[in-house]
Protein backbone atom coordinates (compact mmCIF):
# COMPACT_ATOMS: atom_id res chain seq x y z
CA UNK A 1 0.00 0.00 0.00
CA UNK A 2 2.67 2.55 0.98
CA UNK A 3 5.45 1.30 -1.31
CA UNK A 4 7.49 4.23 -2.61
CA UNK A 5 5.89 6.73 -0.19
CA UNK A 6 7.67 8.61 2.55
CA UNK A 7 6.38 11.29 4.88
CA UNK A 8 8.61 13.77 6.67
CA UNK A 9 7.52 16.22 9.35
CA UNK A 10 9.53 18.94 11.04
CA UNK A 11 8.79 21.67 13.53
CA UNK A 12 10.65 24.35 15.42
CA UNK A 13 9.67 26.63 18.28
CA UNK A 14 12.05 29.35 19.40
CA UNK A 15 12.02 30.42 23.04
CA UNK A 16 12.61 34.15 23.42
CA UNK A 17 13.90 34.05 26.98
CA UNK A 18 17.23 35.87 27.12
CA UNK A 19 18.06 39.42 28.23
CA UNK A 20 18.50 40.72 24.66
CA UNK A 21 15.01 39.54 23.62
CA UNK A 22 13.55 41.04 26.79
CA UNK A 23 15.11 44.44 25.97
CA UNK A 24 14.21 44.45 22.27
CA UNK A 25 10.66 43.16 22.62
CA UNK A 26 9.77 44.29 26.14
CA UNK A 27 6.13 45.29 26.41
CA UNK A 28 5.38 44.50 22.75
CA UNK A 29 3.40 41.34 23.53
CA UNK A 30 5.25 38.97 21.22
CA UNK A 31 4.86 35.21 21.55
CA UNK A 32 7.51 32.78 20.41
CA UNK A 33 8.24 32.07 16.70
CA UNK A 34 6.96 28.73 15.42
CA UNK A 35 7.35 26.80 12.16
CA UNK A 36 6.47 23.39 10.77
CA UNK A 37 6.59 21.42 7.54
CA UNK A 38 4.95 18.23 6.29
CA UNK A 39 6.31 16.64 3.09
CA UNK A 40 4.83 13.63 1.28
CA UNK A 41 6.94 12.07 -1.49
CA UNK A 42 6.05 9.29 -3.86
CA UNK A 43 8.63 7.45 -6.00
CA UNK A 44 6.80 5.23 -8.50
CA UNK A 45 10.19 4.18 -9.92
CA UNK A 46 13.88 5.12 -9.68
CA UNK A 47 13.57 8.09 -12.05
CA UNK A 48 10.40 9.87 -10.88
CA UNK A 49 9.64 11.61 -7.59
CA UNK A 50 6.31 13.37 -7.01
CA UNK A 51 5.69 15.42 -3.90
CA UNK A 52 3.31 17.63 -1.97
CA UNK A 53 4.39 19.90 0.88
CA UNK A 54 2.86 22.32 3.35
CA UNK A 55 5.06 24.55 5.45
CA UNK A 56 4.40 27.54 7.65
CA UNK A 57 6.44 30.06 9.63
CA UNK A 58 4.85 32.38 12.18
CA UNK A 59 6.83 35.08 13.97
CA UNK A 60 4.37 34.84 16.88
CA UNK A 61 2.68 31.57 17.81
CA UNK A 62 -0.09 33.59 19.53
CA UNK A 63 -0.75 35.79 16.46
CA UNK A 64 -0.50 33.42 13.51
CA UNK A 65 -2.34 35.77 11.17
CA UNK A 66 -0.20 38.75 12.15
CA UNK A 67 -3.24 40.97 12.68
CA UNK A 68 -2.32 41.96 16.27
CA UNK A 69 1.22 43.07 15.40
CA UNK A 70 0.23 44.49 12.01
CA UNK A 71 -2.32 46.79 13.68
CA UNK A 72 0.32 48.47 15.89
CA UNK A 73 1.30 51.89 14.44
CA UNK A 74 4.77 51.76 12.91
CA UNK A 75 4.80 47.98 12.51
CA UNK A 76 4.92 46.08 9.22
CA UNK A 77 1.62 44.86 7.72
CA UNK A 78 0.07 41.63 9.05
CA UNK A 79 1.36 39.62 6.08
CA UNK A 80 4.95 40.25 7.24
CA UNK A 81 4.35 38.15 10.38
CA UNK A 82 3.41 34.89 8.59
CA UNK A 83 4.31 32.57 5.72
CA UNK A 84 2.23 29.60 4.56
CA UNK A 85 3.24 27.63 1.45
CA UNK A 86 1.38 24.72 -0.13
CA UNK A 87 3.30 23.25 -3.04
CA UNK A 88 3.33 20.28 -5.38
CA UNK A 89 6.03 19.22 -7.78
CA UNK A 90 8.11 16.57 -9.45
CA UNK A 91 11.70 15.54 -10.05
CA UNK A 92 12.74 13.41 -13.01
CA UNK A 93 16.20 11.82 -13.37
CA UNK A 94 16.90 10.95 -17.00
CA UNK A 95 19.28 8.19 -18.00
CA UNK A 96 21.52 10.79 -19.68
CA UNK A 97 22.53 12.54 -16.40
CA UNK A 98 19.91 15.28 -16.70
CA UNK A 99 17.67 16.13 -13.73
CA UNK A 100 14.42 18.05 -14.30
CA UNK A 101 12.50 19.68 -11.45
CA UNK A 102 9.33 21.74 -11.35
CA UNK A 103 7.01 22.90 -8.59
CA UNK A 104 3.94 25.08 -8.14
CA UNK A 105 3.46 27.07 -4.91
CA UNK A 106 0.49 28.96 -3.55
CA UNK A 107 1.71 31.24 -0.77
CA UNK A 108 0.15 33.49 1.86
CA UNK A 109 2.39 35.95 3.71
CA UNK A 110 5.67 37.75 3.12
CA UNK A 111 7.60 36.70 6.23
CA UNK A 112 10.38 34.96 4.32
CA UNK A 113 10.84 37.53 1.56
CA UNK A 114 14.13 39.42 1.70
CA UNK A 115 13.84 43.05 2.80
CA UNK A 116 16.86 43.85 0.59
CA UNK A 117 15.05 42.61 -2.52
CA UNK A 118 11.63 43.92 -1.42
CA UNK A 119 12.21 47.22 0.40
CA UNK A 120 8.55 48.28 0.26
CA UNK A 121 6.80 45.49 2.18
CA UNK A 122 3.60 47.53 2.49
CA UNK A 123 3.03 47.23 -1.27
CA UNK A 124 3.64 43.45 -1.36
CA UNK A 125 0.66 41.19 -2.03
CA UNK A 126 -0.38 38.89 0.81
CA UNK A 127 -1.29 35.97 -1.50
CA UNK A 128 0.71 34.97 -4.54
CA UNK A 129 1.68 31.98 -6.66
CA UNK A 130 5.12 30.88 -7.72
CA UNK A 131 6.39 28.36 -10.26
CA UNK A 132 9.93 27.02 -10.00
CA UNK A 133 11.80 24.97 -12.59
CA UNK A 134 15.34 23.75 -13.01
CA UNK A 135 17.38 21.58 -15.32
CA UNK A 136 20.63 20.15 -13.96
CA UNK A 137 23.36 18.11 -15.58
CA UNK A 138 25.03 15.69 -13.13
CA UNK A 139 28.50 14.59 -14.17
Amino acid sequence: FMKGVDITGEMIKVDRRKPLWDKVLEGRGYGDPYAFSVLVRYKPDERWTLYGNYNAWYTDINDRGGEKHGSIPGNAPASRYRYQDFNVGFKYNSREHWIYRMSFHTIRGTNTLSLDDNPSMISQKDRYNMVTASITYAF
